[in-house]
């Protein structure tokens, strides 16, 4: 028996989908980070990338098996976000010659308008072709609620500081950190050993709306869990 050919069109790309069943990987896959916050979640998620790539092996890896992360903090509404991650994607893969297997577009709700949260979720749909794919990691209110859920099931509404106040006594009760800080360097080592628990909270917290439920609507609630359901099997663990 043969091996199945690779289609022409997947050799003219270059790259092949990741599959954690398989014993060979793209080299590299290119990921772009683009977040509303300028430093809490790109300090969150340059940790998570540093994770990936820090040369450690795991099991059926190779030494070309990586990713390769460029990361953003726009500081911008939820609608300028998007832009400018398409924006920065453009810029990129001209200038550097690489194509973007995702583009992961990070924002809270906070104080934005409804329908400029809303709409970037069909923007990054509408967005996505074959070779790139967009994705919305919004968070309704804000990327505190990711970091709860690593410690607890939460169905209500917070406002900011209470947020912040109970993921300092979950830090100071479970791991090394005695305060939240936001802009902490820190925080993806910190909750790591707790990530299955905040994918599986996050997971059950946006299931439990009716599916027409808007993001606006969701509150609590977050899609950050996505991008872990992709890079799970490239983490490192404690």
């Amino acid at each position: 028996m043969t091996n199945k050919p690779v289609k022409k069109s997947d050799q003219e790309k270059g790259w092949i989908r990741p599959r954690p069943d398989r014993h060979f990987r793209p080299n590299p896959e290119f990921h772009l980070i683009v977040s509303e916050g300028t430093r809490t979640e790109p300090n969150y998620f340059r940790a998570l990338a540093k994770n990936i790539n820090s040369g450690e092996m795991l099991r059926g890896r190779t030494k070309r098996d990586y990713i390769q992360f460029y990361i953003e903090g726009v500081g911008k509404n939820t609608r300028d976000v998007f832009e400018d991650a398409v924006k920065a994607a453009r810029e990129i893969q001209s200038t550097e010659s690489i194509v973007f297997q995702r583009v992961w577009v990070v924002y809270d709700k906070d104080d934005f308008d409804e329908d400029d949260f809303n709409v970037v979720q069909d923007l990054c749909k509408n967005q996505s072709n074959e070779d790139t794919k967009y994705s919305a990691l919004w968070s309704n209110q804000c990327i505190e609620l990711w970091f709860l859920l690593h410690f607890e099931y939460l169905t209500a509404s917070l406002m900011r500081e209470d947020y912040c106040r109970k993921l300092s006594r979950h830090l100071k009760q479970h791991t090394k950190c005695t305060k939240y800080k936001k802009n902490s360097n820190n925080m993806f080592d910190f909750l790591l050993p707790f990530l299955e628990t905040a994918m599986e909270n996050s997971r059950r917290l946006y299931d439990s709306y009716q599916n027409e439920d808007t993001p606006a609507k969701r509150d609590p609630a977050t899609l950050v869990f996505l991008i872990f359901d992709e890079l799970l099997p490239y983490i490192s663990r404690p």
